[in-house]
């Protein structure tokens, strides 16, 4: 076995890198209806005809069906009028965070006013704090509209002409988790409210509580995109609780409703090369939600009261996957690696890897001729009946893996023309739906992608057209 010294971040780049999603495919367990979202847009997709919903505009790129499909769980952006009202429904510590913020603003701007600008010499606002949520043009207008409410002649005469005019004049939106049924994605139930962009909501598996992604409006190509864990009683009443902060996209319920398991990341430097893999209890036997109060100055008004127990470290990547199997055991994808850390034997292994609870112990589920096909991938698909698992490959396709087979499967051709985004998901236990272009060979035979650039087609697990599904 050949040995050679490389650092520890260049060895296992392909795994912690990744470009973030921007797009989202998801189904009801039985296949019956899905929600697919890019960006703003999102639609429900009806899993025999094809026929699409629109929903609201998304703030938050990856809505969700309950497993049922009988309701969609999205994040949208409601409109006030009233500054006041905006703030009044979000959480109080993000009220306070826009007051805070609003104050120190205004006192910039008639400190400005004795200098040597002096009245009429600020021509901009100051850059707002904190510099993430600064990013947000929910934030920053609900700053400026707070700075300007009731504003008096001090203020008026400190700014240059048409500067406060302006900033009364900003929309002001809050984000909310919306829960609707799928007949009537329009006619929701406010689950939660926020100052960020909410994204990959996630339903108990009793469905009395809601689990969802908060972060901010940046460009979410950014390397320094963060995402917290926050739960809220699928009712709608109590607001949210942040558990985690700093987690990776693919996070999972356990089977009994009572924890969240979920990869975060050691440290804030950038990159984020190491992490945990965690497990948190969340509620107890009554589905009461464990929480204790915030410590002041931040973005929550109530935290988890319990602590995180860690798993099994791991190599963080925001794509990275949690995910439970029917048993109760965890699985996640890594890498093994040689120690010491700086002298590598051979590369790195990447494959996914399985935590048993009872035992505390990990085990690389894959054959290693499987590890050698997944190319680094972070992320996987467990299939509802938690018998396979289904990787994404990008212009390749996917693979399919059956727990405790010698070899996985890779059913489609070169020629059937696999899009990346959104990436493949499970349509039942058996069937997966990819995207594919206008010259997909999948398409063969049929009305093609009917005056669109992209098609879903849904197909077994040996790469056999079932439907083709018209991509809005």
């Amino acid at each position: 076995m050949r040995r050679f010294t490389r650092p520890l971040f260049v060895a296992l780049a392909a795994l912690a890198a990744g470009c973030y999603p921007q797009s989202s495919m998801r189904w009801s367990h039985s296949g019956s209806v899905g929600v697919v979202a890019q960006k703003e847009k999102g639609v429900l997709v009806d899993g025999t005809t094809g026929e699409a919903t629109p929903l609201p505009e998304l703030v938050g790129w990856a809505p969700a069906v309950s497993p049922d499909g009988k309701h969609v769980l999205y994040a949208s952006a409601k409109a006030f009028d009233d500054v006041g009202a905006a703030l009044a429904a979000l959480p109080k510590a993000q009220q306070d965070l826009v007051a805070q913020e609003a104050a120190r603003v205004r006192a910039h701007v008639l400190a400005e006013a004795q200098g040597p600008k002096g009245p009429g010499g600020a021509t901009r606002w100051p850059d707002l704090e904190p510099a993430d949520l600064a990013r947000s043009a929910v934030y920053c207008n609900l700053v400026l509209r707070a700075a300007c409410r009731n504003a008096d002649a001090a203020l008026g005469s400190a700014l240059a002409p048409g500067v406060l005019e302006k900033a009364k004049q900003r929309p002001v939106r809050v984000i909310q988790l919306v829960t609707a049924p799928v007949a009537r994605p329009d006619a929701g139930r406010t689950l939660a409210a926020s100052l960020y962009a909410i994204t990959m909501p996630r339903l108990s598996p009793d469905g009395r509580l809601v689990a969802y992604l908060c972060h901010t409006l940046g460009d979410d190509k950014d390397a320094g995109t963060r995402y917290d864990l926050w739960v809220a009683p699928a009712t709608g009443q109590g607001g949210g609780i942040r558990l985690a902060r700093s987690v990776a996209l693919g996070y999972a319920w356990r089977p009994d409703s009572r924890a969240i398991a979920y990869v975060a990341s050691i440290g804030d430097a950038e990159p984020r090369l190491i992490g945990t893999l965690n497990t948190l209890e969340v509620a107890d036997a009554d589905g009461r939600l464990l929480a204790k109060a915030a410590e002041p100055g931040g973005d929550a008004d109530r935290v988890a009261s319990a602590e995180p127990d860690q798993r099994a470290g791991v190599i963080f990547s925001n794509n990275a996957t949690a995910v439970y199997l029917p048993s109760g055991r965890l699985l996640f994808a890594s890498v093994k690696v040689s120690l010491p850390l700086g002298h590598l034997e051979g590369d790195p292994q990447h494959s996914i890897f399985a935590y048993d609870p009872a035992t505390g112990a990990v085990a690389d589920i894959l054959p290693p001729a499987v590890s050698q096909r997944i190319a680094g991938q972070a992320y996987f698909d467990l299939s509802p009946d938690g018998k396979r698992v289904l990787v994404p490959l990008g212009k390749q396709g996917f693979l399919v893996y059956t727990l405790g087979e010698a070899e996985a499967s890779s059913p489609l051709a070169d020629e059937a023309a696999v899009e990346s985004a959104p990436p493949p998901a499970w349509k039942g236990p058996d069937h997966v739906v990819c995207t594919v272009g206008s010259a997909s060979s999948l398409l063969k035979d049929t009305d093609g992608v009917g005056g669109n650039e992209k098609a879903l087609v849904e197909v077994d697990r040996e790469g056999n057209r079932v439907r083709v599904l018209p991509l809005p």
